[in-house]
C-alpha cells in the first residue's frame, strides 16, 4: 500500500455521505494511504447550520456528521471570501492538500487546476 504525506481535505457532502450510508470514510482514506484528515471551519459551520435549520433528514445527518468531524483536524478558513468550494480550492492549491469529494462540479474545478482528488466510485474511494 502506498503512503502519502499530504493531508486530505474533506468537503461537506462526502462527510454527509459517510454518515448516511454504511461507509467507513476514515478506513477508506487510510486504505488509499493517507492519515491526516482535515476540514476547514466553514465545513463545520455549514454542518452546524444544517443541524439546526435543515429538514428532519438533513438535521439528523448533519448531527452525525458533526460527531464524525470530531475525529478530524480543523483548520482556519483561508483569508478569502467566496463559497465553501472556493475556500476548499484555495486551501488545496496553496497548501497542496488532496480533496476528498463526491461533488462532481467541485471535482471538475479541482481537476481543471491540476489538483488531485479522492472521489466516490461504486461506494469506494478512488484516488484521481
Amino acid at each position: 500500500m502506498a503512503s502519502y504525506n499530504k493531508p486530505v481535505l474533506l468537503d461537506t457532502n462526502i462527510i454527509i455521505y459517510a454518515v448516511s450510508e454504511p461507509f467507513d470514510l476514515i478506513s477508506q482514506i487510510k486504505e488509499i494511504g493517507f492519515n491526516d484528515i482535515i476540514i476547514i471551519e466553514s465545513i463545520k459551520k455549514e454542518l452546524e447550520k444544517l443541524s439546526i435549520k435543515g429538514n428532519n433528514k438533513e438535521r439528523k445527518f448533519a448531527k452525525l456528521a458533526l460527531d464524525l468531524c470530531k475525529k478530524f483536524r480543523i483548520e482556519e478558513d483561508p483569508p478569502i471570501t467566496g463559497s465553501i468550494d472556493d475556500k476548499i480550492i484555495y486551501v488545496a492549491k496553496n497548501k497542496g492538500y488532496i480533496v476528498a469529494t463526491s461533488d462532481i462540479l467541485l471535482r471538475k474545478r479541482l481537476r481543471e487546476l491540476g489538483l488531485t482528488t479522492i472521489y466516490l466510485k461504486d461506494k469506494r474511494l478512488q484516488l484521481d
